[in-house]
């Protein structure tokens, strides 16, 4: 039991392990519903790096060749938005 705290591996919080007691006063969010509630915060804190204008034009150029090739006629719109999700 000594090392059980420091070795127990916890994949992420969406994962509960609280009591019933303290889920129910947490607003009993489900394993999706506190997921969503990540990925909306992580979406939100996004910085689109910045990237040279050169290169970020030969990459769409590459990814449509590829869309074409899968018999896309254009690239999916990427908005990354949090009501996204």
């Amino acid at each position: 039991m000594q090392l059980f705290r420091k070795e127990q591996h916890l994949p992420s919080n969406i994962i509960d392990r609280d009591s019933m007691r303290n889920w129910k006063e947490a607003g009993s969010l489900d394993t999706y519903g506190r997921a969503k509630l990540i990925v909306n915060k992580l979406l939100a804190s996004y910085e689109k790096p910045e990237l040279d204008p050169a290169k970020e034009a030969a990459l769409r150029a590459f990814m449509l060749d590829l869309a074409k090739k899968a018999g896309m006629d254009a690239l999916p719109a990427h908005d990354l938005s949090p009501t996204m999700v």
